[in-house]
Formats: structure tokens, C-alpha cells, sequence
């Protein structure tokens, strides 16, 4: 689907997969305050590319493809099933905020606790060999 000087349009809720040329999913050239929302954008190349286009709310939709320029729009809520491009940088996150920053998940629950664990073990350690050298000099 192509959206060239395309202003204060809704398309939501289309539960087929629509394409621009095999190339592109969603093409919006020029165009600003779209909102785009439920739909299922499905393309191998490029899911969604934003031209010159900002102040889009883009949310709750699904794209199989790259997601290019999309920094200065509201995008949220959306499934990203491949890696983020923003201005020819693969940045290789799924999120869904748009922000192309990579969006990596925090580590997980398990490196903390054995993280706190080995300092914990480490500080106990230090007090008992501090206690018995105190104990042995006097």
C-alpha cells in the first residue's frame, strides 16, 4: 500500500496481508498524523518504510518484514517479526517502539541472583579470614 501526501487517514483492521510492488508492506511518502493500526502488513523486503512522513501513530499491527524510518512517529504495540533498519543500519532488535536504539531485553532473572550470590559469598568470605587473622595475633 502506498500513501503518498496522505494526511489525517485511518486504515486499521485489515485482516489481510496487503503489499506495495513485492517490495514494500506500507509506503508513506509524505504523508503525516495517519493512523495506522490493526493491520496485517506482510512483506519479505520492507514491512513498513516512512519517507519524509512523521507524527503517524502506528500500533497494534503486524509486519513481516524490515521496518525502515520510523523514528519520528508513534509506534507502538506492533509485532515485528524481522530486525529493525533505520537509515540503512540493521540494529537486529524486535521491539516495538521504533527508536531503531536495539532494544535489547535486560539479562536475566538468574544473572542477577548469581551475580549478588558470588558478591555476597565474596563479602562473608572476607569478614571470616579477617576474623581469624584478628583471633590468631592476639
Amino acid at each position: 500500500m502506498l500513501l503518498y501526501n496522505t494526511n489525517y487517514t485511518e486504515i486499521t483492521n485489515n485482516a489481510e496481508t496487503f503489499g506495495f510492488n513485492n517490495l514494500c508492506g506500507l509506503f508513506l511518502n509524505y504523508s503525516n498524523f495517519n493512523t495506522i493500526s490493526g493491520n496485517k502488513i506482510c512483506n519479505q523486503t520492507i514491512g513498513i518504510l516512512l519517507n519524509n512522513s512523521n507524527n503517524n501513530s502506528i500500533y497494534n499491527n503486524i509486519f513481516f518484514g524490515n521496518v525502515k524510518n520510523i523514528e519520528e512517529n508513534n509506534c507502538t504495540g506492533n509485532s515485528f517479526i524481522a530486525p529493525i533498519i533505520s537509515n540503512g543500519v540493521n540494529y537486529g532488535d524486535n521491539d516495538d517502539d521504533g527508536n531503531g536504539n536495539g532494544g535489547s531485553p535486560p539479562p536475566p532473572w538468574w544473572l542477577y541472583v548469581t551475580i549478588g550470590s558470588l558478591i555476597s559469598v565474596g563479602f562473608i568470605g572476607a569478614i571470616i579470614v579477617w576474623k581469624k587473622k584478628s583471633f590468631t595475633k592476639s
